[in-house]
């Protein structure tokens, strides 16, 4: 199977629906059944990618040498994301990530004129690519265009005067005659080679904290990088067997929608989000990043209900749901739970980004219309449990989430709180 760049979602995926393309694949006469994974956005973005193999198998005959030039080179590009999130982070890259951060630009550079000779003929969607330079210049000061990475002398004085010291004890080392002479020269050396260590870890520090502004435009050449190779080998798949013609009808596409939803608010059902979350949590654990689950309540929802009438309310939390989707990505599971309780799971998201964007939907009340057109004011209030510090289980997570909007609650409305390890539950005997 081929690695896709809906890597972030939890759905079975824009490849699962390719592989359904044509009768005479092995996959060919089944029908699609999950397609209650897709939202209205990720169905656009079904519709561009089936644009784009078909632009691609379109042209297949004139561009074969093309694509595998083109495929040979995604071949031998390394998957840098983990290494560039760490630069992003303000992390220290080692060598070995450096390495390959700078094979795969300069494959990344190589790349560049060959996708232009296929767009020219095949023009794709929602595909670009950014120069590689500016990166390359930092990884590679003088510019030697060699493949390895090696910290140039150049790099600062304190450097070169290391290593000169260091190659004249080596010399020296080896002209020395007596055991007692080398014990002293190879002692002198391996503190020289500590301080050059030392010295190099700076560098590198200072490389990453280079890089880390690039980083978002690196991350997303490598994903753009993955759906180049997807497009081409569902191109390739597609004209063997005989064209790209999807079997699904709009009908489908609509009464799966439907069962995934929630009506009211249009974000995901709690069935579906029951489906999905526990799986979110274990795709995290595996890639290693950071995550975090987030309960929002509306603050006083009873009151609107009581004053106002149920119509109203219905109104209000329709509201609330289009807040949580303009408040959050694209690719974070935004669930209705029940009632007017919701739940967010961001995937690959720092304690900071979070801490905004719950902080933007929870840090001031808006205004929305209801019944006989009057405004009234609405806020929420959000408890948030970091993943894997703080829980890596449904269950836990849920729990400690809970506990924290409690406390949010407890300091009045339009508040948001961290989980703290040691808060009692609001639900304990």
């Amino acid at each position: 199977m081929i690695s896709i760049r809906f890597e972030e979602k939890q759905q079975i995926g824009l490849q699962y629906a390719l592989e359904t393309l044509h009768g005479c694949s092995p996959f060919g006469q089944e029908k699609i059944r999950r397609l209650r994974f897709y939202t209205p956005a990720e169905r656009a973005e079904l519709e561009t990618e089936l644009y784009n193999v078909r632009q691609a198998a379109d042209h297949a005959e004139q561009l074969k040498g093309v694509y595998d030039k083109i495929c040979i080179l995604l071949c031998q590009m390394k998957d840098i994301r983990n290494s560039i999130r760490r630069c992003r982070d303000g992390e220290v890259p080692d060598h070995v990530e450096l390495f390959e951060i700078k094979g795969y630009l300069q494959r990344l550079e190589s790349l560049l004129p060959l996708y232009a000779q296929l767009t020219e003929e095949a023009p794709l969607r929602g595909l670009s690519f950014h120069d590689p330079k500016p990166a390359l210049d930092i990884l590679d000061p003088d510019n030697t265009r060699s493949r390895g990475f090696y910290i140039p002398d150049s790099m600062t004085e304190n450097l070169r005067q290391i290593r000169r010291t260091k190659k004249q004890l080596e010399e020296k080392l080896h002209e020395a005659k007596t055991d007692a002479e080398k014990d002293d020269l190879r002692l002198q050396r391996t503190r020289v080679c500590a301080e050059e260590e030392s010295e190099e870890t700076k560098i590198r520090r200072g490389m990453g904290a280079r890089l880390a502004p690039l980083a978002e435009d690196m991350l997303a050449d490598a994903e753009s990088a993955g759906r180049l190779d997807f497009i081409i080998q569902k191109a390739l798949f597609a004209v063997r067997y005989g064209g790209v013609r999807p079997e699904l009808t709009e009908r489908e596409l609509e009464l799966e929608d439907k069962a995934r939803h929630d009506a009211l608010t249009g974000l995901l059902n709690r069935q579906t989000g029951a489906a999905l979350l526990p799986e979110a949590l274990a795709k995290t654990l595996r890639k290693g990043t950071a995550g975090a689950f987030v309960i929002i309540d509306l603050d006083d929802f009873k009151l609107i209900n009581d004053r106002y009438g149920h119509l109203s309310g219905d109104t209000a939390l329709a509201d609330a749901g289009s807040h949580l989707r303009g408040a959050f990505r694209k690719n974070d599971l935004v669930c209705r739970w029940g009632g007017d309780e919701f739940i967010v799971y961001c995937d690959d998201i720092t304690q900071a980004s979070l801490a905004r964007r719950v902080g933007a939907l929870c840090g001031k009340p808006w205004t929305t219309k209801v019944r006989g057109n009057t405004s009234i004011e609405l806020s929420a209030s959000a408890g948030v449990v970091l993943v894997p510090k703080q829980g890596t289980d449904f269950k836990t997570v849920y729990d400690r989430a809970d506990t924290a909007l409690y406390r949010a609650k407890s300091q009045g409305k339009a508040h948001f709180c961290f989980y703290e390890p040691g808060t009692p539950s609001p639900h304990a005997d």
